[in-house]
C-alpha cells in the first residue's frame, strides 16, 4: 500500500512540474493581445508599430518607418523572469531583449531594452486596423506577382 501511494505522490509532483514548465512566465503581467506604440524613448514615435501576441507564444509586428505602408513581420516570444526576447520567422533575433513594466493603471506595458537603457517603448492595448490586417496599407512590393523586398529596419 505505501508503494503505490508513494508512485501516486510521484505522478502528481510530476503533473505539477509539467503543467508549470510549459506555462508563460507571467511576472510581468499579461503581454497577450494586441498593442499600440504610444511613446517611444519618451517622445512621439518617429514610427507607428502595433504588436500581436498570441498564447502559443507567436507574434506579429506591424511597423510604419517614413512610409505611408507598414511592413509584417512574425515570429516567436518567450517571457523569462519578466524579460521578453523574440525571433524572427526568417530565424533572426530580434535587436535586443527587454523588460517588461506592467502599468494596471493606465493599462500600458512599458519593454526597456536590456543593452540600452534609454531605448524605452510604451505601449497601449488597441487593436490592429482592419485596413492593416488586410493588407491594404502593406508594402506594396508584397502584392501577388511582386518580388518581396526584405524589411531592413525592424523595430524590435
Amino acid at each position: 500500500m505505501r508503494y503505490i501511494r508513494n508512485i501516486f505522490s510521484v505522478i502528481a509532483l510530476l503533473s505539477v512540474l509539467a503543467v508549470t514548465g510549459c506555462q508563460k512566465d507571467d511576472k510581468a503581467g499579461d503581454i497577450t493581445g494586441s498593442w499600440h506604440l504610444v511613446s517611444w524613448a519618451g517622445d512621439q514615435p518617429d514610427a507607428d508599430v502595433y504588436l500581436s501576441f498570441d498564447q502559443d507564444g507567436t507574434f506579429d509586428l506591424y511597423q510604419r518607418f517614413d512610409s505611408p505602408y507598414y511592413d509584417h513581420l512574425d515570429g516567436t516570444w518567450t517571457l523569462t523572469d519578466g524579460v521578453l526576447a523574440g525571433v524572427y520567422g526568417d530565424g533572426s533575433s530580434w535587436g535586443g531583449s527587454y523588460t517588461v513594466v506592467m502599468n494596471q493603471d493606465t493599462g500600458e506595458m512599458t519593454l526597456t531594452d536590456i543593452a540600452d537603457a534609454s531605448d524605452i517603448s510604451v505601449y497601449t492595448r488597441a487593436s490592429v486596423p482592419e485596413d492593416i490586417l488586410s493588407g491594404d496599407l502593406g508594402l506594396k512590393s508584397t502584392a501577388p506577382g511582386n518580388s518581396l523586398i526584405p524589411v531592413e529596419r525592424r523595430f524590435l
